[in-house]
């Protein structure tokens, strides 16, 4: 089966691919229609042609399970006083008719201050629709506004703790790394980033806030040459980077 690009490029400006209910009318001697979703898009690496779509038919009167984006509304007390809104979960899976599905889940963070949260289970949702979590896991924070500052080594004694923020180390050969300290805790977690991402691509995700409410400080750091690191990029020295941080 072949569908006319032109036709379903317009068709996704509607919206995300997971959200799109489509009326597919399919031409095989006689003309049916079949109500579907997009369950996978494949598109070229390069041009990003469309390769193939896989179309899911689904019952109007049975719940399919959709992933929604989160939008956040509203200036919060905590952005006033210099602080910044974090979204940690772009898209939450939403479980609804697919005549119901939702453009975007909405989180007012008006009244938020400052380190203040929104878990999944605090979001209403409309009608029928549902969030199916096992865990009351945050989908949106108000971070603190980090200072940048040096660590020295009186900074942090035997047994104490580094302070939070925007921190500056130096590897055994002279090269100064940038990294950022989550959590007040006595036990340390080292979040390493992949290549070619640098330490930022850890933001977006809830395991520093989890690693934080289980007691955890946690060290990011952009290794030499990505980020706000010094030196130029050598990934046979990732192991002397990984030994400063």
């Amino acid at each position: 089966m072949s569908v006319n690009t032109g036709d379903f490029e317009e068709v996704l400006k509607k919206g995300t691919v997971s959200q799109v209910l489509l009326n597919l009318v399919i031409q095989n001697g006689k003309a049916y229609s079949k109500s579907v979703i997009i369950k996978e898009l494949q598109q070229h690496p390069v041009s990003q042609a469309f390769l193939h779509i896989d179309f899911y038919e689904v019952d109007m009167k049975r719940k399919v399970k959709v992933n929604v984006p989160v939008v956040a509304t509203g200036k919060s007390k905590g952005v006033e006083l210099g602080g910044v809104v974090q979204i940690i979960r772009h898209e939450l899976e939403v479980l609804c008719l697919p005549g119901d599905i939702p453009e975007e889940i909405v989180i007012d963070v008006t009244d938020l201050d400052m380190g203040d949260s929104v878990h999944v289970e605090e979001i209403p949702l409309e009608g029928d629709a549902e969030i199916q979590a096992e865990v009351n896991f945050t989908v949106l924070t108000i971070l603190s506004p980090k200072v940048e500052e040096e660590v020295i080594e009186e900074e942090v004694e035997e047994g104490g703790m580094a302070k939070e923020g925007e921190v500056t180390f130096m590897t055994e050969d002279d090269i100064e790394l940038n990294g950022n300290i989550f959590g007040s805790g006595n036990k340390w977690v080292i979040l390493s980033h992949m290549y070619p991402t640098d330490q930022t691509s850890w933001f977006e995700f809830a395991e520093i806030l989890i690693l934080e409410e289980d007691g955890y400080s946690v060290l990011t750091y952009d290794f030499r040459g990505y980020g706000k690191s010094g030196g130029s990029q050598d990934i046979s020295k990732l192991d002397i980077d990984l030994a400063a941080a």
